[in-house]
């Protein structure tokens, strides 16, 4: 977010042209509007983002550096960008390739004035003697290689995300223990920047999805997804739940770790930020129907408190059916509220493109879908569209055939305008609200010993 209540962002993009992946810059007012916007093709190099904060790096308020890769012979290039975000003008693009080893650089930090790395794993194909390892790639503001280190005492690493902190200077990378690739076991470290490992420590077994990590008062939290299972039908795909994880960064010991919602193939989350107040909101996508096995998601927003006990969380969606809407980025803005950006898989044309939503502090934004509660045993509800004009829908997913729950929505003046009351059979409600006053009302679902409360708006 720049100063002056603008957002810059970034995406790739696929010309249509020759199908060439380029870098896409956006320049967006505090309504969504889209202000300017610049497309780039990198020589003839694909130039893969994916709209990933943990690729970019702000070092001043008018300049940004970020990664991108591409290959050249098998060989993976790695590519880094200085972008003004005023003018959104490249100041420069920078190549490395040594045309043998594989770099996955996911990463980007400051280490000290005028040193930057790009951080990930370094790996070669079909040599089972060379064996991945974390490495970094050191430059300077200019994008002049200072230097290529590799760490050979986390050997068969696979750094999947990495973050610094600059106060203790320690850096904390986390992935995979891919020595037994049919057994993966995951990790999280900390080194210093000589590369002396402080602690490693692993945390889980299984194919989990790493998001981002953050740093604050000496503890990290991670965002990502728990290996759950695996659907025997329609195939074997893998299942997540959600996951956060914190720990202690002078150790490594695990404060707390907790899932979150169903287990389904598209349910994790990819990033988030740490609050003034230590409550955490984490981005990503989710699904919580039965019967979906890949595919299909809505965009989520999760806020849990400092233990980890979740607040609420919201989902969004532009698109039925088997459309993955994921988040893969989210920042705080002056008003207290989030913004999201990220990208609708498998959207029908056009195929290419860019999502940002912008929320209030509770996660209010136009769309929305509300989802009321992530744990696997509790109730949960998608109420859309909200603010509502002339229908307000209502799904539920109730745990049991014995579960049941009870509907009243109230105006400002706590007055009963609406209630409703049904079972796991019941699954789907229609309001017509056309019969109501236009302004907020209070909506409350019963389940069991708990109560759940959300705001309405009618329009």
């Amino acid at each position: 977010m720049l100063s002056n209540n603008q957002y810059f962002v970034t995406s790739y993009f696929n010309d249509s042209s020759n199908f060439q992946q380029g870098i896409d810059f956006k320049l967006l007012d505090q309504f969504g509007t889209v202000i300017s916007r610049k497309r780039y093709l990198i020589n003839s190099y694909d130039y893969l983002s994916y709209l990933n904060n943990s690729f970019q790096w702000d070092v001043s308020d008018r300049t940004l550096l970020m990664s991108g890769a591409s290959y050249s012979s098998n060989a993976s290039v790695v590519i880094i960008t200085s972008v003004n975000k005023s003018t959104l003008d490249t100041n420069f693009n920078k190549f490395y390739c040594d045309g043998i080893y594989n770099y996955n650089l996911n990463s980007v930090f400051k280490t000290k004035d005028n040193e930057f790395w790009f951080f990930g794993s370094k790996f070669e194909y079909n040599n089972s003697n060379y064996p991945t390892r974390p490495c970094a790639i050191k430059i300077d503001s200019s994008g002049n290689i200072l230097s290529v280190k590799e760490f050979t005492n986390l050997i068969n690493r696979s750094v999947r995300v990495a973050c610094y902190d600059e106060v203790s200077q320690r850096l904390y990378i986390g992935g995979s223990n891919v020595t037994v690739p049919q057994n993966q076991i995951s990790f999280l470290a900390c080194m210093d920047t000589l590369g002396n490992v402080l602690w490693n420590n692993e945390i889980y077994s299984g194919l989990s999805v790493f998001g981002q990590m953050r740093v604050n008062n000496g503890y990290l939290v991670h965002a990502g997804g728990m290996f759950a299972g695996w659907f025997s039908q329609p195939n074997s795909n893998p299942t997540y739940k959600m996951h956060l994880l914190k720990v202690n960064c002078s150790n490594g010991a695990i404060i707390w770790q907790k899932n979150y919602g169903q287990n389904r193939s598209t349910n994790y989350l990819t990033s988030l930020i740490i609050n003034a107040d230590e409550s955490i909101a984490a981005s990503g996508c989710y699904y919580y129907k039965d019967g979906k096995v890949g595919g299909a998601a809505d965009g989520v927003l999760l806020k849990v408190n400092s233990a980890g006990d979740s607040l609420w969380s919201q989902t969004y969606s532009n698109f039925s059916g088997m459309v993955q809407e994921s988040f893969f980025d989210i920042k705080r803005t002056n008003d207290n509220g989030y913004l999201l950006c990220g990208v609708p898989f498998y959207a029908p044309d056009p195929t290419s493109q860019s999502w940002v939503v912008k929320t209030d502090s509770l996660g209010y934004a136009p769309g929305i879908s509300t989802t009321l509660s992530t744990h696997e045993t509790d109730v949960a509800l998608k109420v859309f569209p909200n603010p509502v004009k002339d229908k307000l829908f209502l799904q539920f997913y109730l745990p049991t055939e014995k579960s049941t729950f009870e509907l009243k929505i109230y105006n400002l003046l706590s007055e009963l305008v609406y209630s409703d009351f049904g079972n796991q059979a019941k699954t789907t409600i229609d309001i017509d609200v056309n019969s109501f006053a236009k302004g907020v009302y209070l909506m409350q679902i019963n389940s069991g010993s708990k109560s759940f409360f959300r705001k309405i708006v009618i329009e």
